[in-house]
This record gives structure tokens, sequence and C-alpha cells, in this order.
């Protein structure tokens, strides 16, 4: 009985592991990208222009590629009543 219950307890606990980390994979990413980060400044401003993107792309706000930056600011500016004046 024993030689059934141990691969069954490290699938389970498997199973449980990988779960856990699908669920908090966003958490997981931010702690990693927090170390990355840490260790080379140059890479901050991309990083967090990428994770803008992708928190204004699940709101409904996409840019296209010919956009530029700025662009897409004063486009967003208006729907999400933002004080900020773009130029």
């Amino acid at each position: 009985m024993s030689d059934f219950i141990r691969p069954t307890a490290y699938a389970a606990l498997t199973l449980i592991l990988v779960g856990l980390v699908f669920r908090y994979r966003r958490y997981l990413r931010l702690i990693l990208m927090r170390k990355v980060l840490r260790q080379s400044p140059e890479r901050q401003a991309p990083e967090y222009y990428r994770e803008m993107l992708a928190v204004l792309k699940r709101r409904g706000f996409t840019r296209a590629l010919a956009e530029t930056p700025l662009e897409f600011a004063s486009r967003i500016t208006a729907p999400l009543g933002s004080h900020v004046l773009c130029d």
C-alpha cells in the first residue's frame, strides 16, 4: 500500500505547487523583476512602460504600432479623466 501512496502524495504535492505558482505568477514575476531592476537601473523605464501598457491593455486601451508614446498618452488622457496635460 505504501508503494502506491508515496507516488500519489508526490503527484498531489506537485499539482498543488504548480497551481500555487500559476495562481500567484504575477506576484512572483514582480519579485523577480525587482531583483533584476536593482541590478540594472537602466532597464527600469522600459520595464515600467511595458507593465503600464499591459495594465492599460487589460482595461481596453491598446497602442497602435505606428503611434508614438506621446500620441498614445494624449489619446487615452480624455477617457481616463486625467488632470495631467500632454503638450
